[in-house]
């Protein structure tokens, strides 16, 4: 059991001040310039994602949108896209029995059937047969990814990893802002 002894008196003054300062501080990282740089951030990230995805219809490339969180301690900001098929597109997929009418529509998109004019530059053939035509090339690429899946096609993370630098420069610079300000109090 240690000893005290009693002719010496300890006695710590502005400890709760210091700790309502260290909260402020906390409040203040989380605030506005942080919040304006992370903005900053996830349109950067936004940016190259949408020149980095591969467009058929452009349906992925437009839902990629940018968010910021600004939440009690912390700002979270986020990039990403809602459509079904964004994840196998970015990460690739295991072979699958892939639904046909989306790989007639990019078979056609892509004009990998048919027979084109070198005048008009315009498919030449009815609908019907146009129709077969793609349905035909449409049946070997869901063969093909029933045995092999698909390849990434990754947009999003070299989007960030790309960007790294730069945001880290605004990040660390709104952080350095806010610190800079405390250190002249």
């Amino acid at each position: 059991m240690p000893v005290v002894d009693p002719l010496i008196r300890v006695e710590i003054k502005g400890l709760k001040e210091l700790q309502r300062e260290n909260e402020q501080l906390v409040r203040d990282l989380s605030g506005p310039p942080l919040a304006l740089a992370m903005s900053k951030a996830v349109l950067i990230v936004e940016r190259a994602a949408k020149i980095g995805a591969p467009v058929n219809t452009g349906r992925l490339r437009a839902s990629i949108t940018p968010e910021v969180r600004p939440q009690a301690r912390n700002v979270q900001g986020i990039v990403g896209t809602n459509v079904a098929y964004a994840a196998p597109v970015e990460y690739g997929s295991r072979a699958h029995w892939a639904p046909i009418a989306p790989l007639i529509r990019w078979a056609h998109l892509k004009k990998l059937a048919g027979t084109y004019s070198l005048r008009t530059k315009r498919r030449i053939g009815g609908a019907a047969q146009q129709e077969t035509e793609d349905r035909r090339v449409a049946y070997i690429v869901q063969h093909v990814i029933a045995r092999r899946g698909t390849r990434a096609q990754p947009f999003l993370e070299p989007a960030f990893t790309n960007n790294l630098q730069r945001i880290q420069n605004l990040l660390g610079g709104a952080v350095s802002m806010v610190v800079s300000k405390w250190g002249k109090k």
